[in-house]
């Protein structure tokens, strides 16, 4: 074997080795301080949007009833108006470390939300609706629905579903893609 051959595969072998210590070779990150108070109530704020615009998508794709929407909606309006009170009633000149953020009280013994932080709140859901865009509606020609719809009527030949005018096999029961029955 050429002598070349072997120091090429040594080097090879020495820098792996080198890349795969990397992390052994770097300095540890200096741990985290204490967040403050105001940190902490941010942050909870943060996820009880986060929590709001997930119970929302939840119920416009129709994967919750209108009641268990509206309750756990209010529920989470009202944790998200109590967070925003705390806030605006920190001093911000003397704020103190915290440990662990405390948790919100039950939504039961929660004063009722005025209509400034209601709209408070609506703007921020709003602004994060904003920030990452829906998915779009998946377009169908004109000519895919139109066939759709004319083979309604004799739904066994039909080549197209009468809901969303996709392409479907003669012995389908179902719609592949929307789940519509035939």
């Amino acid at each position: 074997m050429p002598i070349g051959s072997i120091l090429l595969g040594l080097a090879l072998v020495f820098g792996v080795g080198l890349f795969v210590t990397r992390p052994f070779w770097l300095p540890k990150p200096a741990p985290a301080g204490p967040i403050t108070r105001r940190k902490a109530l941010q942050l909870q704020k943060a996820v009880l949007l986060d929590e709001i615009k997930a119970l929302e998508f939840d119920y416009e794709t129709g994967k919750m009833p209108e009641e268990i929407f509206q309750s756990q909606r209010e529920r989470l309006v009202h944790q998200t108006a109590e967070i925003l009170r705390e806030i605006d009633q920190l001093d911000p000149a003397g704020e103190e470390p915290v440990v662990e953020p405390e948790t919100t009280a039950p939504a039961a013994t929660m004063a009722p939300v005025d209509e400034s932080m209601r709209a408070e709140i609506e703007a921020a859901v709003a602004q994060l609706r904003l920030a990452q865009p829906s998915p779009e509606p998946v377009k169908i020609a004109p000519a895919v629905v139109a066939a759709g719809k004319a083979n309604e009527a004799a739904p066994a030949t039909g080549r197209f579903c009468s809901q969303c005018g996709n392409a479907r096999e003669t012995g389908d029961k179902f719609c592949a893609y929307c789940g519509h029955k035939f």
